[in-house]
């Protein structure tokens, strides 16, 4: 493993080394060599992404309610999310493994990576290392959530019959829509917005704080 190469890709330099290797030492590698392997980094670093982001996401969206925050933070954390970003990086490759990288072997690395840059140098620059790739996904956060309500509403009230019912309440000059949402007959949010779709959303995002 180039150690440069890969402190370059991830922004941080080691003063330990070993836990380095040992966030990217694959059980499959580890495997009867008496070597460490990356499960207990990765434990470690699923706690402090979790808990990073959960942080960076109460502050920066202050009027979002728990289920919202919920639903933002599982979108960046999950496997998908994480495996994408070690994909980019370019970080994979330097995975001692045995087998295939799967997506969730490429999620692995990033929490164990994580776990290492905490163990190394601390939660300042754990969080630095984070925020540094995942930073992004946390400022798209409140837009990605916002294009999703319906269907977390889809979510909430699965197995029912939902009906948005949506009229107009503007004019020709000042087009405007309102939007009641209804779970088997029963009222249950109304919104407002410049066009069906957004009185939809507004709707759906009240019934989701309801």
């Amino acid at each position: 493993m180039n150690v440069c190469e890969v402190e370059q890709i991830i922004g941080y330099s080691f003063t330990d080394i070993s836990l380095l290797d040992i966030a990217l030492t694959h059980p499959s590698y580890a495997n009867g060599k008496g070597i460490e392997d990356y499960q207990r980094f990765e434990y470690l670093g699923d706690a402090l992404i979790g808990f990073i982001v959960a942080d960076e996401l109460y502050a920066a969206y202050p009027d979002a309610d728990e289920g919202e925050l919920s639903k933002m933070r599982i979108n960046i954390v999950e496997r998908r999310s994480l495996s994408a970003v070690v994909v980019d990086m370019g970080l994979d490759k330097y995975l001692r493994a045995t087998c295939g990288i799967t997506v969730k072997i490429a999620c692995d690395i990033f929490e164990a990576v994580a776990a290492a840059v905490y163990l190394d140098g601390g939660a300042d620059k754990a969080r630095e290392f984070i925020l540094r790739f995942l930073g992004k996904k946390i400022r798209r956060a409140s837009a990605g959530y916002g294009g999703d309500y319906k269907s977390a509403v889809n979510e909430k009230y699965a197995g029912k019959k939902i009906e948005f019912r949506t009229s107009s309440i503007g004019d020709v000059h000042t087009p405007r829509f309102m939007s009641e949402l209804y779970v088997e007959g029963l009222f249950v949010s109304r919104g407002e917005g410049f066009s069906k779709r957004d009185a939809e959303q507004d709707s759906a995002r009240a019934a989701l704080r309801s």
